[in-house]
């Protein structure tokens, strides 16, 4: 290796242990509050009704939509209605409380640019939490007395009754609100 390219290397090493020291940056020097589906750059988002069981996501580690026999309905969300998604999931007063071990989800979003998937997110109201790529910092602003690097990812009240209320408008599966241990 040459010099300039072990000199940029060190320096990369270094910024990405020590981090910034900045509150509102995360160690890569992103705003660690900015929804990364704002800036997002799509053309069609489709919010999918899907069978999650087994832990699948709406989109596959190979970056393919789940199999069709796996999807119950979909529907093409409006400007508006990706504006008001994305206020939900960016806002860290959405996240800050308990999940539970599964992982099942049915609501699963999907951005495409020229029919290539380009974002996704798969939401499970019964776990109380989210996969997403790319991913929301806004997740992982409170932390738990558990551990110095341990948060409380899962959706707060507020935010899983307008998920909720999202769902319901979509007329997709698993809308309603049944856990006395997030809901109560």
């Amino acid at each position: 290796m040459n010099r300039i390219t072990k000199l940029f290397a060190t320096v990369f090493v270094v910024f990405i242990f020590c981090g910034l020291k900045n509150e509102n940056t995360s160690a890569l020097g992103l705003d660690r509050y900015t929804n990364p589906f704002d800036t997002l750059k799509y053309d069609k988002a489709i919010a999918y009704d899907f069978k999650g069981e087994g832990e699948n996501e709406i989109v596959s580690g190979n970056n393919r939509l789940i199999e069709s026999r796996k999807i119950l309905k979909q529907s093409e969300l409006s400007g508006i209605q990706v504006k008001r998604l994305n206020a939900i999931l960016g806002d860290k007063k959405s996240y800050g409380g308990i999940t539970a071990a599964c992982f099942e989800p049915h609501l699963g979003i999907v951005f495409y640019k020229k029919g290539k998937i380009v974002g996704h997110i798969s939401i499970c109201l019964a776990c109380n939490y989210h996969q997403s790529k790319p991913f929301i910092a806004a997740q992982h602003t409170h932390k738990t007395d558990l551990c110095k690097t341990c948060y409380a990812i899962g959706y707060s009240k507020k935010a899983r009754i307008l998920l909720s209320e999202f769902v319901k408008e979509l007329k997709f599966s698993h809308w309603q609100l049944k856990s006395n241990l997030f809901d109560k």
